[in-house]
């Protein structure tokens, strides 16, 4: 599928590098899950060179360290067999490359160094305001993990409090861009349009599975997509609500499934998810 809208975005990134040509940048960039934030940043390397990193939260500092070493050395950013410890080490090195030409570099899922290895923020934090005004180093930070996100970036007791140039939150799509998409991808009715849009809302990543898997009706969407064993959204919820929520995520799930078996009272619902009636009240605000 082609790229559709995000032209403010986009023009973003465009102002974001040309500033990032006089002192080093933060940009945050945040969303739900699937939303297009990665792909924003992909379509914005097309036409400008950069540097795309992927924190695996299942890999150890030392595996995510060499992971990136081999990104940085493929794209000639770093020199063959040169050997680096840390992460901290990487960051010296490439703020002291940035002293003499622009580098562009986004870290996909930012927020997962607060368990691969916290200091992190606090070296980064270091590197950035030792270096800002004499390096030129554009970092593209973004997070599935809003809240995790903002408190690392909003939160005045973070070391990155105050540190990034701008926070884009990336929104879904509007139906009239997803009707676009649905009517390029061969959905011809207008009904069956708004019952998709019903379905999937404005998440980009569903309606590309949708035309990679050929569906047509909403009923077959949910056959193939959802309802198999080993259908691709199979495991969505879940993950959303793990990726969302963290060590509360077993208490969010018990409250949302009480819910949809028709639990409609705070002590009904407490009750399933196992927990005091006095202490649901700030979950079901949430």
């Amino acid at each position: 599928m082609k790229f559709y809208d995000r032209k403010t975005e986009l023009q973003e990134l465009k102002t974001l590098k040309r500033i990032s040509t006089t002192k080093s940048v933060i940009l945050v960039i945040t969303g739900v899950r699937r939303v297009g934030k990665t792909e924003l940043i992909k379509h914005f390397f097309e036409k400008n060179k950069g540097i795309y990193l992927y924190v695996d939260h299942e890999k150890t500092e030392k595996e995510l360290l060499h992971d990136f070493m081999d990104v940085l050395t493929k794209e000639r950013i770093l020199p063959r067999f040169t050997k680096l410890e840390s992460l901290e080490e990487l960051l010296t090195f490439l703020y002291t490359l940035a002293k003499k030409k622009h580098i562009m570099i986004a870290i996909d899922e930012f927020q997962r160094f607060l368990r691969v290895n916290p200091s992190f923020l606090n070296q980064m934090q270091k590197q950035f305001d030792l270096n800002k005004e004499k390096t030129n180093l554009f970092f593209m930070l973004t997070g599935s993990s809003m809240g995790m996100i903002k408190t690392i970036f909003q939160d005045k007791g973070s070391p990155l409090f105050g540190r990034s140039h701008n926070m884009i939150t990336i929104k879904p799509f509007d139906f009239q861009t997803i009707n676009t998409i649905l009517k390029d991808i061969g959905i011809e009715s207008f009904e069956m349009r708004i019952m998709f849009y019903c379905l999937f809302g404005g998440i980009p990543k569903y309606y590309v599975l949708l035309n990679d898997y050929k569906c047509t009706t909403v009923e077959h969407a949910l056959k193939i997509l959802l309802l198999r064993d080993i259908a691709p959204l199979a495991k969505e919820v879940s993950i959303i609500i793990t990726e969302t929520f963290g060590k509360e995520a077993r208490t969010y799930h018990g409250i949302l499934t009480a819910i949809a078996l028709g639990k409609t009272t705070s002590n009904e619902i407490a009750q399933f998810a196992d927990i005091k009636e006095t202490s649901i009240s700030p979950y079901l605000h949430d």
